[in-house]
């Protein structure tokens, strides 16, 4: 279960079908990669069941085929495409509101997804009380991006999310249907810029229209642009900023 207000690292990338042995194997080394960032990152997850009721799951290599051998989806009856599999690993100490989201090995129109979903502010305490700074937030995007192959990623949260959101959709909210169609469509293919973006190779990225405090690295998957060094305090004018070297509407 992804709690849309805690702060999340998540990665996208489309049309890469694969095999159970494969997902098990990268998933068993992700989750080794969290572990070693932090080990408050991958506690005695729990596997979460149709009934979002969490038990305890086997994440050896044997015990993820396991897994995904019963979490596949249904795909298309047209064989159009493959709809992959569909893991949850939550937390248990439900407070945590810790989890890790996997749809993966999937074709079609909507994308492969890993998300990490971080605790909120408030219950990161004790151990979980690095997860919320700049070096784990990095970690987490850049072993998303090298054990999946991820083409977006970014680490954010919803307060930076909506008002980007709504500069897209709610200019939109009191015109046409089409132009409002229009708006979504935009939105669908805009970057959401976070703390932490990935901007791939093919977006236009004018740096000289970046904030002060964009921190530049460039990854095998793109350029990595980072908006100071707290993540759950980033100014919304730096954001704005981001979205004009983009080239997107503010």
């Amino acid at each position: 279960m992804i709690d849309l207000h805690a702060p999340t690292v998540i990665g996208f990338w489309r049309d890469r079908s694969q095999s159970v042995d494969e997902l098990a194997a990268t998933t068993r080394a992700f989750l080794d990669t969290l572990a070693a960032i932090d080990p408050a990152l991958v506690p005695e997850l729990l596997l979460l069941g149709e009934h979002q009721s969490g038990h305890p799951a086997d994440l050896s290599v044997e015990g993820l085929r396991r897994i995904y051998q019963r979490r596949k989806r249904d795909d298309s009856p047209s064989g159009s495409y493959v709809s992959g599999y569909s893991v949850d690993l939550v937390h248990p100490d439900h407070r945590q509101r810790q989890s890790l989201h996997l749809i993966v090995g999937k074709t079609g129109r909507t994308p492969n997804v890993v998300n990490v979903t971080l605790p909120r502010p408030e219950h990161a305490v004790g151990d979980a009380s690095e997860l919320l700074t700049a070096r784990v937030g990095d970690a987490v995007l850049k072993a998303i991006l090298d054990h999946w192959n991820a083409e977006r990623g970014r680490w954010s949260v919803s307060k930076y999310a909506r008002p980007q959101e709504e500069l897209v959709l709610g200019k939109a909210s009191s015109t046409s249907w089409t132009e409002r169609r229009e708006a979504r469509k935009r939105w669908a293919k805009e970057l959401q810029i976070g703390w932490e973006t990935l901007i791939p190779p093919q977006v236009r990225l004018d740096r000289t229209l970046l904030p002060a405090v964009a921190d530049i690295e460039t990854v095998p998957a793109g350029t990595l642009v980072r908006l100071g060094d707290a993540p759950l305090d980033v100014d919304f004018e730096d954001i704005l900023d981001l979205r004009r070297a983009l080239g997107y509407p503010t």
